[in-house]
C-alpha cells in the first residue's frame, strides 16, 4: 500500500523491505528513489531491473552456460575475463 502511494508521488521507485510492527498500525521500509528511469537503469543491478520489468531477461540454455563455464576453466588469470567476453559474444 505504501509503495503505491510513493509511486504516485515519485517518477521511479524501487521499494525493498517493508516490515510491519507486531500489532499493526506502523510499518517502516527502505526504498531507492531515482529521478528518471534512465538513472535507475544506470545504477541498479540487472537482477533488480528484471524484477521491476525495466529490462528483459536474456534466456540462455543450460548447455550454453555449461560450455561457457568449461571454456573459462581452461584459461587462467587475466585471460579468463577475455574468454568470458568471447563466450558472451558467441551466445548473442
Amino acid at each position: 500500500m505504501a509503495k503505491k502511494r510513493l509511486t504516485s508521488v515519485f517518477v521511479c521507485l524501487k521499494s525493498t523491505t517493508t516490515p510491519t510492527q507486531f500489532g499493526g498500525g506502523k510499518s517502516s521500509g527502505f526504498g531507492l528513489v531515482y529521478d528518471t528511469v534512465n538513472d535507475a537503469k544506470r545504477f541498479e543491478p540487472k537482477y533488480r531491473l528484471i524484477r521491476q520489468g525495466l529490462v528483459e531477461k536474456v534466456e540462455t540454455s543450460r548447455k550454453q552456460i555449461k560450455e561457457a563455464k568449461n571454456r573459462a576453466k581452461k584459461v587462467r588469470g587475466v585471460g579468463r575475463r577475455i574468454a568470458r567476453h568471447k563466450a558472451a559474444k558467441a551466445n548473442k
